[in-house]
């Protein structure tokens, strides 16, 4: 079905908006916790998590800010907190392998997201990836997934050096897809990094919000163009565009 449409690109943010996650930081912090409780000199979850969060926090803003490389940073994060906890540090590199493939192994496909792709794809609608991230942990996401065949680019934010809702990715994914602020959708389901960085660059942003969090409330540069609860509801939208 061809696409009636001004729009000549669609760009997606990852996570949350083609990929769901199944299990939330905490979650997932209690299930690395767990497999290696036996090794952690019988330190209690609590003080773990509590350690870790703070951690990972400084760590991804090391990345942000250019300081450290995504793969030290991600290192340091397991290993200044077993460092501050006085564990072997030697546990830190199993660690690591086995929290990055957490974070990749617990996210599924979106409803409808497959063809959805595809159906835009076949009505000649260029399509990208752009998500804020750790560059290793993004891509094996999206080799886990098999994405990057389904979209024509992927630009993950720290292979940019910049990061949603920074401009500079944005130009950048343009670039990319060789189209238009004006005839290029963005979809992403963060109104901050998401809307704010599209709307900034004259993009014509898609808020999807399948619980209704941002119903209202939202500041004017916050503000997206269009709603969606699922990603099926982005074709209705494009067959009803000038």
């Amino acid at each position: 079905m061809a696409l009636l449409t001004s729009i000549k690109s669609v760009l997606f943010d990852m996570d949350e908006t083609l990929l769901s996650h199944g299990r939330d930081f905490r979650e997932l912090t209690n299930d690395l916790f767990k497999e290696f409780e036996n090794k952690l000199n019988g330190i209690e979850f609590t003080r773990f998590s509590k350690t870790l969060w703070p951690k990972a926090v400084d760590m991804w803003f090391m990345m942000y800010d250019g300081v450290l490389p995504g793969a030290i940073a991600r290192q340091y994060t397991i290993t200044n907190t077993l460092r501050q906890l006085e564990v072997d540090l030697d546990l830190a590199e199993p660690m690591m392998e086995r929290w990055d493939e957490l974070f990749v192994t617990n996210t599924s496909m979106m409803d409808d997201a497959e063809s959805v792709l595809a159906e835009l794809r076949a009505g000649g609608i260029r399509l990208g990836i752009v998500t804020n991230g750790y560059s290793e942990v993004q891509h094996r996401k999206i080799d886990h997934h098999g994405l990057e065949p389904m979209v024509d680019f992927v630009l993950v934010s720290e292979d940019a050096q910049s990061h949603k809702p920074d401009p500079g990715i944005f130009e950048n994914a343009l670039q990319r897809a060789g189209t238009a602020p004006e005839n290029t959708m963005f979809v992403g389901d963060t109104p901050h990094t998401d809307i704010e960085g599209a709307l900034a660059t004259g993009m014509i942003p898609v808020l999807i919000d399948p619980k209704d969090a941002h119903t209202e409330g939202l500041p004017v540069h916050q503000e997206p163009h269009h709603r969606i609860r699922g990603l099926k509801e982005l074709l209705t939208i494009l067959n009803g565009s000038d």
